[in-house]
């Protein structure tokens, strides 16, 4: 990329007075000097690195619980437990010819239910008098977790209940895992650098007139 800047100077040089015939003339000599400036671009190519980090995103699916038939007297329960790591997800569903009580308890929670069967509150996850159903929670801590089926006595306790058939009751863990890694990537960059020159540019007019005067003046 070029640019121009533009100043003159001129200067009238007399370089010669000649006789021909009997009316002698004047050759009168201009030259002018203009200055100008160019500017010179230049672009160097070269190899940059980029870093930047993703997620791997993987997900594992694993059944924690397991319950196969089986009959359950009033007051009594049948239980499944695991040990389930904070983060995972889990879906538990179930199965009764009646309907049946569904708790999910932590170790704390499962101690004090286990030592008075009224304590079935605070807990992670509850189904209430359903014969079939869903019910899912959150892992929020590393603990160990207790799928609870109870046979619930009534106002009058067990007075008239006959046991009740279990079916079956599953429950799958789901753990979302994400891990950073580093992707490293090169790409071709350009360095861009410039300079200015100054030159002189350089013009001559010649003029021809028949007195000193007038060539000076009018050339």
């Amino acid at each position: 990329m070029k640019g121009r800047t533009a100043g003159a100077i001129s200067v009238v040089v007399v370089v010669a007075i000649i006789a021909s015939g009997f009316v002698p003339y004047v050759v009168a000599l201009k030259i002018t000097q203009t200055p100008y400036t160019t500017v010179e671009t230049t672009s160097v190519p070269y190899t940059g690195v980029q870093t930047y980090t993703q997620q791997s995103v993987t997900t594992e699916s694993n059944q924690v619980y397991s319950l196969g038939s089986y009959t359950i007297s009033c007051g009594n329960w049948y239980y499944d437990s695991a040990n389930l790591q904070t983060g995972s997800d889990v879906e538990i569903s179930f199965s009764a010819a009646n309907p049946v009580y569904v708790y999910v308890f932590n170790s704390v929670q499962y101690a004090s239910f286990s030592s008075s069967q009224s304590n079935t509150s605070p807990n992670e996850a509850e189904v209430d008098n359903q014969a079939s159903g869903t019910t899912s929670f959150h892992v929020s801590q590393s603990d160990t977790y207790y799928l609870v089926i109870y046979v619930k006595p009534g106002l009058f306790g067990c007075l008239g209940y006959q046991p009740v058939g279990f079916y079956s009751a599953s429950g799958t863990a789901t753990t979302i895992t994400s891990v950073p890694y580093t992707v490293t990537t090169t790409q071709t960059f350009y360095s861009t650098s410039s300079f200015t020159t100054t030159l002189t540019s350089t013009s001559t007019k010649t003029c021809t007139v028949g007195w000193l005067q007038a060539a000076i003046s009018s050339c």
